[in-house]
């Protein structure tokens, strides 16, 4: 628990995942479910994601933290719709 604790309570809590997010220039997909109460609520997402370059934020309506699980045909489309405008090079 000691490493758990450490990791929820301090490492997550003070990370600043925006340093340097100017200079990733590959794309990035993240899926956020409206009723996610493990992270920060998706609409706190709004004030940081102008400073990553190439953002896409897929919001599922129905869902909690694992989207992919919560809603797998409405996720495999957003993944897969993303994949096809941003083919890995």
């Amino acid at each position: 628990m000691p490493i758990i604790n450490h990791l929820w309570g301090e490492v997550f809590r003070d990370i600043d995942i925006t340093v340097n997010a100017e200079t990733l220039h590959c794309p990035i997909f993240l899926a956020l479910g409206k009723y996610d109460y493990l992270v920060a609520p998706f609409y706190a997402w709004n004030t940081i994601r102008h400073k990553f370059q190439n953002l896409t934020v897929s919001l599922f309506e129905k869902s909690g933290h694992t989207p992919q699980y919560e809603e797998p045909q409405a996720f495999d489309h957003a993944v897969t719709e993303w994949l096809v405008k941003n083919p890995m090079k």
